[in-house]
């Protein structure tokens, strides 16, 4: 094991000096004068560290781990209580995992500023691809450069780990691109983009990267484009385990967008998200998830729990769209506010329970099969409650059936229908179960729901639950919503969260579960209700 020192010149550093400590005794011995120098000692692959005097040391291209420090495990970091800044000379990146082959190497409290634009804080070439990666408490970027975070894109079987922890990234156009690793770990801190129209994606991830976290951040956000968005994973990504939880997200566009993994038994778990869309023109669904007119595929267990989606600008979206390839997902005790929709169902055999939804259009169920909707409150204020359709596709449509929607509560605002979808849309025999749930319109409506042949459209809901009677071919509509209620739940604040029934006339077991005025309720218990049924 070997201990290297660096400082600058005028604090004694010379790279004529042994480096073996931070100050200058005289006669070669004290600290060298560049980080470079300081690596390039680091060999034998054995274990190294290099503490770092005060300054801002700007290396010729930046520092360069290369061969000669293959398989070594090197930390970096300051003298204690020291500042550094390691950035390049304007023409490179200024933390650069060149041609290593394995080792690890081990970045502490530093400041990483790769002072061009068209640089990169950290970077590594395609060698290094089994090299580890540690960066803690860093600082990447600064206030008038924006550069790119972290660049691994590179890579096309790595096998390395990438841990960051506790760092800032600071008005940076990228946050990390990377397409292949064991593991990457984001976790802590606080990432901001740069207002730029070069910015790109926030985190673009493909390739095999089997284990993916990031956790735990506060997360801004800002471009004028409107193509780019915070979380890009592309459908090429192959993870065995992804995790995105518990990041406060300001966003200008959207949050996460994937269209589907190469993994079939992928674990994908999105959970304690609070996102912001703020979008001046154009913006893009917050969780976009799935195919969206296209039939996406090879999605594994999915799991989008605990969430808080508001769309704030005039630019919107839909805040959930649970597409086409997604099945068998679990989507509970999420938020939804002023989306274009608030939720919109394509995939099969959905598990969807507990949400709430403020503003138009709350539930869109759009060709999505075999699902169960059940124990959800919702408040639209526009473009009906409950829209129900057909999912267009090259090819045939399709249609959507089998699908259990009971223990609801569905509040309207505006006028035209409180139910929107044509009975085409429901393919004959009818396969859907509606009951035990309670809807209320306050404002007059053109009919409570249109669906066109074989009758006329319901006027109230009394002529929606006898309508129901008159559908004979399937052995489920003559019972649908004979236990359903027509009543205002009366929320007690739904436009700001609070979906708490003021209303002692619907029972407890309708709608999502909250406590406190908690805006996405607690988890799911056995609140099944008398209405709730599973079709066979």
């Amino acid at each position: 094991m070997a201990d290297y020192f660096v400082a600058t010149s005028s604090n004694g550093g010379s790279d004529s000096n042994d480096g073996s400590q931070i100050t200058d005794a005289g006669g070669g011995v004290g600290p060298f004068e560049t980080i470079q120098h300081a690596v390039n000692q680091c060999t034998g692959s054995t274990t190294h560290s290099i503490s770092i005097g005060t300054g801002t040391y700007a290396d010729t291209n930046g520092v360069r781990f290369q061969t000669g420090q293959n398989g070594s495990t090197i930390t970096v970091k300051p003298v204690a209580g020291n500042i550094v800044t390691i950035n390049s000379d304007g023409t490179d990146t200024a933390f650069y995992l060149y041609t290593i082959v394995g080792g690890h190497i081990i970045v502490e409290d530093i400041i990483i500023d790769a002072v061009s634009g068209t640089n990169s804080c950290v970077r590594s070439l395609t060698s290094a691809g089994d090299t580890n990666l540690t960066i803690t408490r860093c600082t990447l970027g600064n206030d008038s450069v924006a550069a790119i975070g972290i660049n691994l894109f590179s890579e096309t079987s790595a096998t390395r780990e990438i841990v960051v922890t506790d760092c800032i990234f600071n008005n940076v156009k990228q946050i990390i691109e990377c397409s292949s690793a064991a593991l990457l770990q984001m976790t802590g801190g606080t990432y901001t983009t740069a207002t730029a129209a070069n910015a790109l994606h926030g985190f673009n991830l493909s390739g095999v990267i089997e284990v993916i976290i990031i956790d735990d951040i506060i997360y801004n956000f800002n471009t004028v484009s409107t193509t780019h968005i915070p979380i890009r994973l592309q459908s090429s990504i192959d993870p065995n385990y992804l995790q995105i939880s518990n990041l406060t997200c300001s966003s200008t566009t959207g949050f996460i967008t994937i269209a589907e993994t190469a993994n079939a038994d992928s674990i994908i778990n999105f959970f304690n998200n609070d996102v912001t869309v703020n979008a001046p023109v154009t913006a893009t669904h917050a969780f976009f998830i799935g195919g969206d007119g296209t039939a996406g595929t090879g999605f594994g267990y999915l799991r989008v729990e605990n969430n808080s989606v508001e769309y704030t600008g005039a630019g919107t979206a839909h805040a959930y769209l649970i597409g086409q390839g997604v099945d068998g997902a679990t989507i509970s005790s999420n938020h939804s506010k002023n989306g274009n929709a608030q939720y919109v169902l394509k995939g099969d055999n959905l598990v969807f329970f507990n949400n709430t939804g403020y503003g138009p259009i709350t539930l869109l169920i759009k060709g999505s099969q075999r699902c169960d909707v059940h124990n959800n409150s919702f408040h639209s204020t526009d473009s009906g409650a409950l829209n129900i359709s057909e999912e267009n596709l090259p090819g045939p449509d399709v249609d959507p059936q089998d699908v259990n929607l009971s223990n609801n509560i569905f509040l309207y605002d505006g006028t035209g229908h409180l139910i929107k979808g044509d009975v085409g849309e429901i393919p004959d025999p009818l396969s859907f179960f509606f009951d035990s749930n309670c809807y209320f319109n306050t404002q007059t409506l053109t009919a409570f729901a249109n669906v066109s042949a074989p009758a006329s459209d319901p006027a109230n809901f009394t002529e929606w639950q006898d309508l129901w009677a008159t559908w004979g071919s399937s052995p489920f509509s003559a019972n649908n919503e004979d236990n359903s209620l027509f009543h205002n739940p009366s929320f007690k604040n739904s436009a700001n969260g609070d979906f708490t029934v003021q209303n002692a006339a619907i029972p407890s077991t309708f709608g999502a579960v909250s406590t406190s005025g908690s805006a996405s309720g607690t988890a799911y218990s056995s609140i099944d209700g008398g209405g709730y049924k599973h079709l066979s």
